[in-house]
């Protein structure tokens, strides 16, 4: 995870709501024809998303959009970690992308999550070091840009900038890189927000990239990280 942690934390990203329609359903509402009886179930309906999400049991995010949970595979573990060489999580990832063929790829955390929120327990065994590293990296970032948040913002900041380290390390392994390539697989970054009983995408802010690629100035997005409080920060003069 860490590896590039320091383009992630500086990457500039908007938070907005997740649609319900966002992932299509493949499941048809027409009734089936008499040539089709026979079709199997599995041909009616196939898995073609992957979520991976937290092992709290009160977080029911995958009721964010409209698809059945016939249509996902879904992996848990605690705090959603996919980047710290757990077997399952490994396993559970190249299962899905090459032989589910699924069509996306939903990394799914959620606000106000203890597991994170207690990051750098002894209790863990190690579970969370990365992360408590890209904290610490995070918050170094914000100090050095006077950018001050309240307990609640910087801990909701954290799991963000965690939920796209995550989609970063998950774009660069092998079979989810290729399958990127040669089908177009798409990766999703959600956090569920227990507020709105829902999800928030985190979407690459494209204006900010290319405007710092441009040199650019004068432009403006509302914090470095989509969160309220965060203040608005000014592209081009060193201050993002």
């Amino acid at each position: 995870m860490l590896s590039n942690a320091p383009t992630i934390i500086q990457t500039p990203y908007i938070v907005l709501p997740v649609p319900r329609d966002l992932i299509p359903s493949q499941t048809s509402s027409e009734e089936p024809s008499p040539g089709c009886a026979q079709e199997s179930a599995a041909e009616q309906k196939r898995t073609h998303i992957l979520w991976v999400g937290c092992s709290d049991s009160s977080v029911t995010e995958t009721d964010c959009v409209d698809v059945g949970r016939d249509e996902m595979f879904v992996h848990r573990n605690l705090g959603h970690l996919l980047s710290n060489g757990d077997l399952s999580s490994r396993s559970a990832v190249e299962w899905s992308v090459e032989l589910l063929k699924v069509e996306h790829i939903v990394v799914c955390g959620h606000y106000d999550c203890s597991l994170i929120a207690q990051h750098e327990n002894e209790a863990a065994h190690g579970w969370y070091r990365d992360v408590a590293k890209l904290h610490h990296l995070n918050d170094a970032h914000l100090s050095s840009r006077d950018i001050e948040l309240d307990e609640r913002d910087r801990h909701r900041q954290h799991e963000e900038v965690y939920v796209l380290a995550e989609v970063e390390w998950l774009k660069r392994q092998e079979c989810v890189a290729n399958a990127i390539k040669e089908r177009g697989i798409k990766i999703h970054a959600f956090v569920y927000d227990r507020e709105i009983e829902g999800c928030v995408q985190l979407v690459k802010d494209e204006k900010v990239g290319s405007a710092r690629e441009n040199g650019s100035c004068g432009s403006e997005v509302k914090g470095v990280s989509g969160v309220e409080g965060a203040g608005t920060v000014e592209v081009g003069n060193g201050k993002l």
